[in-house]
């Protein structure tokens, strides 16, 4: 399923849930998300978000996200694997001020 990052500054980006983490935070969406932790390092591919070529990044196996839910409590979620990288690519896309291409 998807859930929702996003921002005061009105931006969000998608990434993907598994139905247990939803089951355990009961929330799809998390405002203003901050990574407080990461484990173990792991290089995957993604595309550019400018120009959308694959490039190799590295991203934590495991992160602690804190975020504050729609009712505004602050909660806290550990995630691995899949769900860890794309939350990662969320906030990191949510918080990027570059706009130009940094493949070249």
């Amino acid at each position: 399923m998807n859930a929702l990052v996003y921002n005061d500054r009105g931006c969000s980006e998608r990434f993907r849930l598994e139905p247990s983490s939803f089951k355990n935070l009961k929330c799809l969406l998390f405002k203003n998300p901050s990574i407080l932790d990461g484990f173990g390092e792991k290089k995957i591919i993604r595309k550019c978000f400018a120009c959308n070529k694959d490039k190799i990044v590295a991203v934590c196996e495991i992160c602690v996200v804190r975020f504050e839910d729609d009712s505004g409590e602050i909660k806290t979620i550990t995630l691995s694997n899949n769900e860890s990288y794309d939350i990662q690519t969320a906030i990191y896309k949510l918080n990027s001020i570059i706009k130009d291409c940094m493949c070249l």
